[in-house]
């Protein structure tokens, strides 16, 4: 029994995805693919979803225009059972909305505009808010630029005053500097970024010394590394490695992958499961996400997931030196 739940905060879009891209067609002309789909998006959009269809209270803090797009999103966070009062509409500002262009094996890239995403910032997650919770899960990093750095911290700070465990999830920076975040993570217990953007963030490439690195400046419970195809890693403070392997399934859209493995990891521990447990829960929700389209994938329900979550065997071992 859940008595409190998750907030998730940070940036909001609506996904227009395409697929299969394979190119763009010379201008004048005319290229067929086989769908293109309209979905909620943006990363705290889609695990809020994910929680709310494993049965996890959950709200939702994030910026949109008052447009269609945003009553769009509105509609589908409320139809999933997402509490939506922490929303915040704009009049001045049109909802985010990023293109989502899908390969044949599921891999994607976006094309990007951030809307109301520009102006969200930690003022829009009062403590009144926070203190309904019991987690607040901050994703988005480096596409919001009222809310990254300093303004994250002072959110984070806040919440774990409340008594609420923190978790912190980032995007791919377009910019190329990956600044900004280092003076975040002593405010982090849970740092969960794809194994990709922390070998960007960290510049080294072996996820054992990025684990170090993020131990090193402050992170103070574990480190989840996403690594798509080949599964995802966990680790703890203790100095525990876990390596989680992937669900087998066949990959149909990539889109929100990540955001999905956080909701089952968060989902889970808010059950009371252990990380290591929580984090063969994020592995099925992952994969669950990636084999349908749109962020939340093929993800039905808390018992779907649980009963495949036995078929993730999680290895831990020791790693020396995690914590430095």
């Amino acid at each position: 029994m859940i008595n409190k739940g998750a907030l998730c905060a940070g940036i909001a879009v609506v996904d227009s995805v395409v697929r299969p891209f394979v190119a763009s067609p010379k201008m004048g002309t005319v290229a067929l693919v086989e769908e293109i789909g309209l979905y909620p998006g943006g990363n705290p959009v889609n695990t809020s979803i994910d929680m709310a269809r494993l049965g996890s209270p959950v709200a939702i803090a994030v910026a949109v225009g008052r447009d269609g797009m945003g009553k769009f999103l509105i509609d589908q966070l409320s139809l999933s059972g997402v509490d939506t009062r922490p929303m915040f509409v704009s009049n001045k500002f049109s909802t985010g909305a990023s293109v989502a262009l899908v390969r044949h094996d599921g891999e994607r890239g976006f094309i990007h505009t951030p809307g109301a995403n520009k102006i969200f910032s930690d003022r829009h997650i009062p403590d009144t808010i926070l203190k309904r919770n019991k987690w607040l899960h901050l994703s988005g990093f480096f596409l919001m630029p009222a809310l990254d750095g300093t303004p994250s911290s002072r959110c984070l700070m806040r919440a774990t005053k409340l008594g609420l465990t923190t978790s912190l999830d980032v995007c791919w920076d377009p910019s190329g500097k990956w600044r900004g975040i280092f003076g975040v993570l002593r405010h982090v217990d849970w740092f969960m970024p794809s194994y990709g953007e922390a070998v960007a963030i960290f510049k080294v490439k072996n996820p054992d010394q990025i684990a170090v690195e993020a131990f090193r400046l402050g992170v103070r419970r574990g480190i989840i590394l996403k690594m798509g195809s080949t599964g995802s890693r966990i680790y703890l403070a203790d100095g525990t490695r876990g390596i989680v392997p992937p669900l087998k399934v066949k990959a149909v859209d990539a889109t929100g992958a990540g955001d999905a493995y956080n909701a089952g990891f968060i989902s889970a521990s808010l059950r009371g499961l252990g990380p290591l447990d929580s984090a063969r829960y994020g592995s099925v929700t992952g994969a669950l996400a990636v084999s349908g389209m749109g962020g939340a994938g093929n993800i039905r329900s808390w018992g779907q997931v649980r009963a495949l979550a036995g078929r993730v065997r999680v290895v831990a071992t020791s790693v020396k030196r995690v914590r430095v």
